[in-house]
């Protein structure tokens, strides 16, 4: 049994996805997802990316939508479900930023013709979504305006079937000098952006060269990550899951600076407790 030592990281608490729990250091609940009158959200949701904001409020995403929270359970804000606001498919995280709007993420597909042969096939699309407090969009960056026709990837399955996907499952919103960005991460392309929000423009692009790209600052120090982190000493970390099929690969946390040198990595075997592979999922938080 490891334990933690008493009298040191004692500070803040921690929450727990699909339990919709947030508990202190010693595991004890302090708070449990409440019970919503017209369950909108329930905990068989599956619900995750819970996390407190600095206004006290709780932000979460479920299978069906996005939501802001009052700890009692009053909804203070959900994501658009229908009409021209609402983004198809939302998943994996929601984001309170500091003017108290909401970032989310999204995909659509766009039906493709496969090169070198006669199938169409959807292929999808991550979109980035910033929505106010009535629940319209004030800011938005689709992936399609990005790929260029020769990054998109197709492969064959062994039925025969073609696919293709850049699964877009992270983004972070940051400021640097007085500039606003927005960093995305592309799971199955290894790579991760950088995006001047006020031009949508990709300034910067880390991880595995592919046909072409804008700014690359190519490594290999990541593969099928997840969560993208810029830390406040201008570096940035990732979850590497890495290409666990391998032997004697294992999970990571990166952490590289902005010419894509590593700075720090940290392997997910930790003291021999686990293999250390994390096949999806993941994260990094800094700490204050």
């Amino acid at each position: 049994v490891v334990t933690n030592e008493r009298g040191s990281h004692n500070e803040g608490y921690i929450s727990f996805d699909y339990l919709g729990m947030i508990t202190d250091r010693d595991g004890i609940p302090i708070w449990i997802l409440p019970i919503e009158p017209k369950k909108e959200y329930t905990q068989d949701d599956r619900v995750r990316d819970i996390r407190v904001t600095s206004a006290g409020t709780i932000t979460f995403i479920t299978n069906r939508n996005a939501f802001e929270i009052m700890p009692d359970g009053r909804i203070s804000w959900r994501g658009p479900k229908s009409g021209a606001n609402a983004v198809e498919a939302l998943h994996h995280g929601v984001e309170r930023l500091p003017n108290g709007n909401l970032m989310t993420l999204g995909n659509h597909t766009v039906r493709m013709p496969v090169p070198f042969d006669t199938a169409i096939i959807p292929v999808e699309f991550g979109v980035i979504v910033e929505y106010d407090r009535a629940g319209k969009i004030v800011w938005k960056w689709d992936s399609y305006s990005y790929f260029r026709p020769a990054e998109i990837e197709f492969r064959k399955l062994p039925n025969g079937q073609w696919t293709s996907s850049s699964h877009m499952n992270a983004f972070r919103q940051t400021t640097e000098n007085g500039v606003v960005y927005v960093f995305a991460g592309f799971r199955d392309l290894d790579r991760l952006i950088k995006i001047e929000k006020s031009t949508g423009k990709v300034v910067a692009t880390y991880g595995t060269q592919m046909n072409s790209g804008y700014g690359w600052k190519y490594s290999d120090l990541f593969h099928a990550q997840h969560d993208v982190t810029p830390l406040s000493d201008g570096n940035i970390a990732v979850f590497n899951n890495d290409s666990i099929s391998k032997d004697g690969v294992v999970s990571s946390l990166v952490i590289f600076n902005k010419e894509s040198k590593l700075v720090y990595r940290m392997t997910c075997d930790v003291k021999g407790e686990t293999n250390g592979k994390s096949e999806k999922c993941g994260g990094v938080d800094e700490l204050y």
